[in-house]
């Protein structure tokens, strides 16, 4: 985690908890079976219990819709998960009434986690304070913008600058093959931040093509859940000794997923391309590649994240994509890099301007590899 990063992830649990009264709920159902366990049949106290789990209840529901699967990876990795679980309501209410007429235990246990809690939080608080003192902010998205940022696992370049570059390369283009594809006009990539750890490049560029990008992530991850299916089923099939032609049409099966995928969001962004019937094809070919080299990446480890901030009350298409873009951050989730990926064989990078692509079918054999590349 690089040091933007955890900044903003700090920022994020401050926030989380300051407007969503995580803690203060937590505390009131705390005292209220403190009360219940010297004076377990005042109704006041029974009240007071339901009301604090049912806010707790609401506020558990919020965190888990205000927060992306890959910030609460980046809240996990910082041993704030316990503290910011979804499901923390409904882990009290079954202790609870698991414990119905000896209030005292839940009491207990819940002391100690309030007492934990409250002190992680403070110890945030702390962190924070020490990170503004040394100039080290977050960076704030204007009302009426977005932002995407790339996290480009060392994996994917080996490592190397020259081929890091390439990745670069390869992301401008992307982004310029959208624009023109969208708004008939190449659009320009702004270099907002680069951090190292794994390199993280954000940028910034048209609304419509942040839109148009997540969509197709979005597309992407919705069909790798089937091909994790279709992976499980393989090689549940390998176990048990099978071979052959069941095996190969499951390997087909899991390529036509991807390719179907890789069809119907091209044909998408190039809906409303209205210029040269030439340029338009090759278009088509561009973004065919770009597109397969992307979600190659994807398997590899790349980790794409979108932010977007609508402004209140406002009206019309980029308003409309903005709202588009913040809901698909709020359900990305990123599949672990693959030890044998499928979709981008290692060194399939951008050479110069031209785009190499490999597809590599696998089967049970390891003397069977077909390889089909894809130039420009």
């Amino acid at each position: 985690m690089n040091v933007e990063r955890f900044r903003a992830t700090l920022d994020l649990m401050t926030d989380l908890d300051k407007s969503l009264k995580i803690q203060t709920w937590v505390d009131q159902i705390r005292d209220n079976l403190a009360n219940l366990a010297g004076a377990p049949a005042q109704p006041s106290f029974q009240t007071g219990l339901a009301n604090a789990l049912g806010s707790l209840t609401d506020a558990s529901e919020k965190l888990q819709e205000r927060t992306t699967p890959e910030q609460f990876s980046l809240i996990r990795e910082l041993g704030g998960s316990p503290y910011f679980d979804p499901h923390l309501a409904r882990h009290l209410k079954t202790e609870i009434a698991a414990n119905a007429m000896t209030p005292s235990i839940p009491r207990d246990a819940l002391q100690k986690y309030s007492s934990e809690r409250t002190a992680f939080m403070e110890t945030l608080r702390t962190t924070l304070t020490g990170l503004n003192s040394l100039g080290i902010t977050g960076q704030e998205l204007e009302p009426g913008s977005a932002d995407v940022s790339f996290a480009i696992p060392g994996d994917l370049f080996g490592n190397e600058l020259g081929a890091f570059a390439k990745e670069l390369t390869f992301i401008d283009r992307l982004i310029r093959h959208l624009g023109e594809a969208l708004t008939d006009s190449s659009e320009t990539t702004r270099l907002e931040g680069l951090s190292s750890s794994t390199p993280t490049v954000a940028i910034t560029t048209g609304i419509k093509v942040i839109s148009s990008l997540a969509d197709l992530v979005t597309k992407f991850l919705t069909a790798w859940e089937k091909v994790e299916k279709y992976r499980e089923a393989r090689q549940n099939l390998t176990e048990l000794g099978l071979s052959g032609k069941a095996l190969e049409e499951i390997t087909d099966q899991i390529t036509t997923t991807i390719e179907e995928v890789v069809e119907e969001s091209v044909e998408l962004t190039l809906s409303g391309f209205t210029e040269d019937h030439g340029r338009k094809n090759e278009l088509r070919n561009a973004l065919i590649q770009d597109t397969r080299r992307l979600f190659g990446q994807i398997e590899r480890g790349l980790i794409i994240q979108f932010r977007a901030h609508p402004k209140e009350d406002e009206e019309g298409d980029d308003a409309n994509a903005l709202m588009a873009i913040q809901e698909a951050a709020q359900k990305l989730s990123f599949p672990s890099a693959q030890s044998e990926p499928m979709l981008l064989a290692s060194g399939a990078v951008v050479e110069g301007d031209v785009p190499v692509f490999k597809y590599v079918k696998k089967t049970t054999s390891k003397k069977t590899t077909k390889n089909t590349s894809h130039t420009n």
